[in-house]
């Protein structure tokens, strides 16, 4: 199993997935689904804790910490504040 980031293989052969995907109605060209479906099964059960904080879908056991820099500020920030607290702050200030 690899890591899981933004310059690993298999997250660049997805962009190019999505690419084409998106694209189809210009070029015609169609998605390899096998090849999504065998990225999608090498990275089944990997889970990083700032993705699934209240998804109680997936087990603990399966969460790791993730070492970038979403998952320091994710741990740095929810032991200090409480997320739902700050999404409800109604907000009444215009830029100008």
């Amino acid at each position: 199993m690899s890591r899981v980031a933004i310059k690993s293989p298999d997250c660049l052969e997805l962009a190019v997935m999505h690419s084409k995907a998106v694209d189809f109605q210009k070029h015609g060209e169609m998605l390899d689904v096998e090849k999504f479906n065998e990225i999608q099964r090498a990275h089944q059960g990997e889970r990083v804790d700032f993705m699934c904080h209240n998804n109680k879908n997936v087990k603990k056991s399966a969460v790791k910490k993730s070492p970038g820099v979403l998952g320091q500020m994710y741990r740095a920030l929810k032991d200090n504040i409480d997320i739902t607290d700050f999404l409800n702050v109604e907000y009444n200030y215009k830029i100008d």
